[in-house]
């Protein structure tokens, strides 16, 4: 069995032999643990998660000599818990069905048991309001917090209890069918209707815009698609998932296909000045929405669907 291994910030590596979690090598690496695009994972390792794939090397651990130093490039859930199965793997073991549940839901927005989903809410709050700078100094604040996050999560209630409860808003919708989804295999496309009045609600109590009403850690969950179509009012917005950008294990989903020719498509169908935008295909969870849209949902349904079924695929993220 390997050691426990030691965390130093990524751009304190220096010429140290490392291997990195959830991240990208640099030159002195090892060994890569990484369910990125094109990370160099061994095959014996890879996984959906990066935290499956770091306990997958404590099951059998190899490869890494002669490193004694784990680290990432970026700081997230995943990252966290990666980090941590390494440096106490003893404790990691303990708690291993638990964090991997809190990488999918921070990483993946999927997640089994509501404890995780708040941990990995308490998380990302905690980051995205933190002072400590860069990703090395949130890892060294919160690695010797996590087995309290998993033991004692309602000490973090006044952190996670606003956005659970939005998330609830759309477990209630969806559960009681206010929020709608119709699937289309076939496409990898989830389409997904909102009743305005619903969302404006929502959206009013949570601060968000109209679109951002349901919750991706309410919606994910109840579907595979990794194509996901979100009409409510003027508003529609086609998402990739995170999934589809990294080397999914447990199945192979579809080639990514550009967005920006059927944001093209969509914006001259539009009567009055509406622009559809898009991102680049290779961004992590690239999107293309419009706010002021003339067109209904079944209309920009027909066009993505038709759209969808004849695209080129444009970018994988598998080697």
């Amino acid at each position: 069995m390997a050691p426990p291994f030691r965390f130093v910030p990524y751009d304190e590596l220096g010429a140290a032999p490392n291997v990195i979690v959830d991240g990208s090598a640099n030159a002195h690496t090892t060994l890569t643990l990484s369910h990125w695009p094109r990370s160099g994972t061994p095959l014996e390792y890879r996984d959906d998660l990066s935290a499956q794939i770091a306990f997958r090397f404590l099951d059998h651990p190899r490869g890494y000599e002669p490193a004694e130093i784990v680290s990432n490039n970026h700081f997230d859930e995943d990252g966290l818990v990666s980090v941590f199965a390494l440096v106490d793997p003893d404790a990691a073991h303990a708690r291993r069905e638990l964090l991997i549940d809190i990488a999918s839901a921070g990483d993946l927005e999927v997640w089994t048991s509501r404890t995780a989903l708040r941990i990995a809410l308490t998380i990302n709050a905690i980051a995205e309001d933190s002072d400590y700078g860069a990703g090395g100094a949130l890892y060294r604040e919160m690695l010797p917090r996590v087995v309290e996050l998993c033991e004692h999560i309602d000490r973090f209630r006044a952190i996670w209890e606003t956005p659970d409860a939005h998330t609830e808003a759309g477990l209630t919708a969806l559960a009681d069918g206010t929020v709608t989804i119709d699937e289309r295999p076939d496409l990898d496309l989830a389409v997904v209707t909102l009743p305005e009045t619903w969302a404006t609600g929502v959206a009013s109590r949570f601060d968000v815009s109209i679109d951002r009403a349901l919750t991706n850690d309410a919606l994910y969950p109840r579907t595979q698609c990794l194509r996901v179509l979100r009409s409510v009012g003027a508003a529609h917005r086609l998402s990739y998932r995170y999934e589809s950008w990294v080397q999914l294990r447990s199945r192979r989903p579809k080639p990514r296909v550009e967005l920006a020719p059927l944001a093209e498509i969509l914006t001259q169908l539009e009567s009055q000045a509406a622009i559809w935008r898009s991102h680049p295909i290779d961004r992590t969870t690239p999107e293309m929405w419009v706010v002021d849209s003339t067109l209904d949902g079944p209309h920009v349904r027909a066009v993505v669907e038709e759209y969808l079924a004849r695209a080129a695929p444009a970018w994988t993220p598998y080697d």
